[in-house]
């Protein structure tokens, strides 16, 4: 009598064709992605708290079984990363980046000023300003 393996992989494909691992929203793209470029199990965990152990070590698995099967997939999946990116890059406003750039200054001021270092906020916003170039 031959014992039957049935390959049981936590994954599933969801309306758009993106095959999402263990019943979240965790691709696995996302997870090979992360395999590919040398994390263990345990990072792609704790990259991914959704995700369980088991589950990632399960699609690792059934990655390397499947590695010519699954390459259209992950090369149209990449595809589309690229090009969803350039559409966002292309969509930004004017400014967006040194307004951030701003905010995150000041927010590294007011850190910075939590740290004992205390200034006037005329003083710092110039210092920023110019810094980033801005009109005054």
């Amino acid at each position: 009598m031959v014992a039957e393996l049935v390959e049981l992989v936590p994954l599933a494909i969801d309306p758009n064709g993106v095959y999402r691992v263990g019943g979240t929203r965790v691709s696995l793209d996302s997870i090979v992605h992360a395999f590919e470029k040398g994390c263990s199990a345990e990072e792609i965990v704790d990259m991914f708290p959704s995700v369980s152990l088991p589950d990632v070590y399960e699609v690792i698995g059934y990655y390397l079984r499947h590695k010519a099967d699954l390459e259209l997939y992950l090369a149209s999946r990449k595809q589309m990363e690229t090009e969803a990116s350039a559409g966002l890059a292309d969509s930004q406003p004017a400014g967006l980046r040194a307004r951030l750039e701003a905010v995150s200054a000041i927010r590294a001021g007011i850190e910075a000023d939590q740290d004992g270092r205390v200034r006037p906020a005329r003083e710092a916003l110039q210092e920023l300003s110019d810094k980033l170039g801005l009109p005054r």
